[in-house]
């Protein structure tokens, strides 16, 4: 007695050719474990890596100095771009006694109020801060 499958495979021809699987050739199954040990071996190397910041950590630690000329406000604009460019890790270098200005966004009672600098939420830094500093360490006094 024939079950319904050969029953199907010898009724719809069509379906019957579908159906036939030829079975995965050696050069098939080659690719397949040379595909699984690239993946396991990326994820291992990004497992034991010694950090806190999980499996897709992009810290990188450079270092970006601001620009700076004679308009504070041209120099602030360039502070708030190196703070919107900062990721965790970075350290912002400011040049030792130039001037950091702010727009103005209206005037008030007690006089013009600008927009403040602003750090945008970068995620979990997981203890990778971004750091701001002096050109100028060595001129700092002592603690």
């Amino acid at each position: 007695m024939q079950n319904f499958h050969d029953k199907l495979m010898e009724k719809d021809g069509a379906y019957a050719a579908w159906h036939k699987h030829p079975g995965h050739k050696p050069i098939q199954w080659l690719f397949l474990v040379l595909v699984i040990s690239l993946f396991s071996s990326l994820i291992y190397n990004r497992l034991k890596q010694d950090s806190s910041y999980g499996l897709f950590s992009l810290a990188s630690g450079t270092t970006i100095v601001v620009p700076t000329g004679a308009d504070p406000l041209v120099n602030g604009d360039n502070f708030q771009a190196a703070l919107d460019q900062a990721a965790c890790g970075d350290t912002i270098v400011l040049q030792a006694g130039a001037e950091y200005g702010t727009r103005v966004a209206f005037v008030s009672s007690s006089g013009p109020v600008g927009y403040p600098f602003w750090l945008r939420n970068k995620g979990d830094c997981a203890g990778s801060y971004i750091t701001i500093q002096t050109s100028n360490l060595t001129g700092l006094p002592a603690e």
